[in-house]
């Protein structure tokens, strides 16, 4: 059978991490429509299946045998290939022999120079080239940690004990893992326990339905969504959902039922709501429910994997196993308050931070320090600042965070506000975290900003200061993330900062006999975050070009070099902005030509009588510029883009009626010292040399 069909492959496992499972079948179906198209498979749409127990790919129109290739090597140069009398030499004939024909086949390229074999061969068939690639395919996955079992040479993420390769409705005699593929799948381990036939590839979906599994993780997060909330309408309520827990726990089942239970109420106004939270997701993977005003309510949904004949005694059998979660929570949460946050935050002494660095507590020592510094770059109270900062780890000591990691510094901030702390003070503390990740908001206040700032600062300093930058892909302290949160603190917020200032701050506080030369250090921190500003950049869409040219021109305001790449980026796209672009290459290739001497410093520039009205219009409108930009904003960058749009007309005319490189030293210099002078003032805003000419 020759014709294209659907391909299926599927890999059947022991219960899958339900984290790593959305990457897996990701990169499983991607990487074999890639393999197969390379081996000359045509292939239609790629679909991925995966479950608990299962990783599978679906790819519609593949045909049994791959299109024939015109297969070209390359021999020996056409001089070495023949001798002076035109006989082939012994390469020729190596050559020929490698490639199993006679010199007499071989091409002789003229317009490459070389000896050339060129042979139609013919496609290989599906199941060959399936057993060829599947190795290194299923070697390549991303697997977060690898397994072995039994006495088995090969590793996976998890056991795998059955294999189907489907070609249409033949099998495809591959092996992996030590297994033969066959079509016997599994259905749901409890509904439809024991293996199954599949008659077909395409009836996979539709017959793994019938066993009770659904396998497409898209209609199985949505069923899942649509039956809680539909539960949830009957209270009048929604449930919390956040993406990636949605995620996790439809990867947790196969055939999803959900049911309501309850808690009791008084938890409600006795323990914090991200304790609540915390408890149900984290502990039990349950879905919180809230009212339309977003007041959490003593109910919550469970999913389980099984419909059971007796729906009353699952529903209690939750509610008996979150009981004693809750009073547990409770329980930690008092020990905090007895405690009150700056006995926790005495307790730091007793915690390494890391051995050069010293320990927690010496670190909320430099946080408060660093913070009290750099109170007025955000208009913020000193005291404030200082208390916020040395407070913001405290609750690194407390049972509730040693119980719900993520919760850190949330618990900080309603321990700090329940002992009648500031309300901006407790506020920071909070949100001093923010942002975790990329698509996380930064702190909502200038404290919390100013904080969260401070945190990362210390933080990049000290393990930049003891040798620990990160290598490759290898960051195993978030150096890169707190990198990155630098430079969405200061933009979002914005911050008007001196940062390479700040970070000499940050350096200063270190442990004494720690840093040999800050200023060196400094540079390579403030050059690292330049990196990450960069990256934030690209991420927006602004062009690379325009903001390798905003980032060329030292400044330690990274507002500054985010202003001028944005303003630069639309300004590329202006034809009198290229035009720019080009008169301002000529002037700095100029200037370079010049060797960088003295210009006429003191000069005036340009001699009535002396010099062309080219260059005395041009000199007029330059000097008049600089005032006028002087008077600008650091931040008015498309304004100042602007002005120097300006003296396009003028400029052109200066080249085309003025010899810049005249023998005459004095003029010259004046010249150059113009251009020079021009030079300075597009540098405002970056090295537009580095802009392209064109979009």
């Amino acid at each position: 059978m020759t014709h294209a069909q659907t391909l299926l492959l599927e890999i059947g496992t022991e219960e899958l991490p339900p984290r790593a499972i959305g990457a897996l079948a990701a990169a499983l179906g991607e990487g074999l429509a890639a393999h197969l198209q390379q081996a000359g498979f045509g292939c239609g749409p790629v679909v991925v299946y995966s479950s608990p127990r299962r990783l599978a790919v679906s790819i519609d129109q593949v045909p049994a045998v791959a299109a024939s290739l015109l297969v070209e090597r390359r021999g020996p140069a056409l001089e070495r290939a023949f001798d002076a009398a035109g006989a082939p030499t012994p390469a020729a004939h190596g050559f020929a022999r490698s490639c199993g024909t006679s010199v007499a086949n071989l091409i002789c390229d003229e317009s490459s120079g070389y000896l050339l074999w060129r042979e139609q061969q013919s496609g290989m068939a599906l199941a060959q080239t399936l057993g060829t690639l599947l190795p290194g395919l299923l070697d390549s996955l991303p697997i977060p940690k690898r397994m072995r079992w039994g006495a088995h040479p090969f590793s996976f993420v998890r056991p795998v004990h059955w294999l189907v390769c489907l070609h249409g409705a033949d099998v495809l005699p591959v092996t992996a893992f030590g297994l033969e593929a066959g079509r016997a799948s599994r259905g749901h381990r409890f509904h439809a326990p024991g293996p199954m036939e599949l008659a077909e590839a395409r009836s996979y979906a539709a017959a793994l339905e019938e066993a009770r599994v659904v396998a497409d993780p898209i209609l199985r997060r949505q069923r899942l969504l649509a039956a809680m909330q539909q539960l949830a309408a009957g209270l009048q309520a929604q449930p919390i959902v956040r993406q990636e827990f949605l995620d996790e726990v439809a990867n947790l089942v196969e055939w999803p039922v959900v049911a309501l239970a309850h808690f009791d109420s008084t938890y409600l106004d006795t323990v914090p709501r991200e304790v609540i939270l915390a408890t149900l997701e984290g502990h039990q993977r349950y879905f919180a429910l809230e009212d339309p005003d977003g007041t959490l309510l003593p109910h919550f949904i469970f999913v389980a994997n099984i419909a059971s004949r007796d729906p009353d005694a699952v529903r209690h059998g939750q509610e008996r196993v979150v009981r004693p979660r809750l009073a547990d929570a409770a329980f930690f949460l008092d020990q905090d308050r007895a405690r009150c946050i700056d006995t926790m935050a005495e307790a730091l002494q007793q915690v390494v931070y890391q051995e050069a660095l010293g320990t927690m507590g010496q670190r909320a020592e430099r946080l408060a320090q660093l913070a009290q510094h750099l109170a007025g770059a955000l208009q913020q109270d000193e005291d404030q600042a200082a208390q916020a900062a040395f407070l913001a780890k405290a609750d690194l000591v407390s049972a509730v965070v040693a119980e719900f990691p993520e919760l850190q510094g949330i618990m900080g901030g309603y321990y700090a506000a329940e002992e009648g702390y500031d309300a901006a003070v407790s506020r920071a503390i909070a949100q001093h975290y923010q942002p975790r990740h990329s698509a996380d908001p930064i702190p909502g206040s200038n404290l919390g900003c100013l904080v969260a700032l401070t945190d990362r600062l210390d933080h990049l300093s000290g393990f930049f200061a003891i040798g620990k930058e990160p290598s490759g892909e290898q960051d195993p302290f978030a150096l890169r993330r707190a990198a990155a949160g630098v430079v969405r603190l200061v933009l979002e917020q914005p911050v008007i900062l001196d940062l390479p200032a700040a970070l000499q701050q940050a350096i200063a506080l270190l442990p004494p006999g720690l840093v040999n030369d800050p200023e060196e250090l400094g540079m390579r921190l403030f050059g690292y975050i330049l990196q990450r500003l960069r990256s934030y950049c690209l991420d927006k869409g602004l062009r690379p070009d325009a903001v390798a040219a905003a980032l060329a021109i030292p400044r330690g305001d990274l507002t500054l070099l985010h202003a001028a790449a944005q303003a630069l980026h639309a300004w590329c796209g202006m034809p009198q902005g290229q035009q720019v672009v080009m008169l301002y290459r000529r002037a700095a290739n100029l200037l370079r030509q010049a060797g960088g001497g003295p210009l006429g410093d003191g000069l005036p520039p340009a001699h009535p009588g002396v010099d062309p009205p080219a260059q005395l219009a041009l000199a007029q409108a330059v000097t008049a510029l600089e005032q006028a930009m002087d008077s600008m904003p650091p931040q008015a960058m498309t304004q100042r883009l602007e002005a120097i749009l300006t003296l396009q007309v003028l400029l052109e005319r200066f080249f085309t009626d003025v010899m810049v490189m005249v023998e005459d030293q004095a003029i010259r210099n004046r010249r150059l010292a113009l251009l020079a002078r021009i030079k300075r003032l597009a540098e405002t805003v970056g090295d537009l040399s580095l802009l392209h000419a064109a979009n």
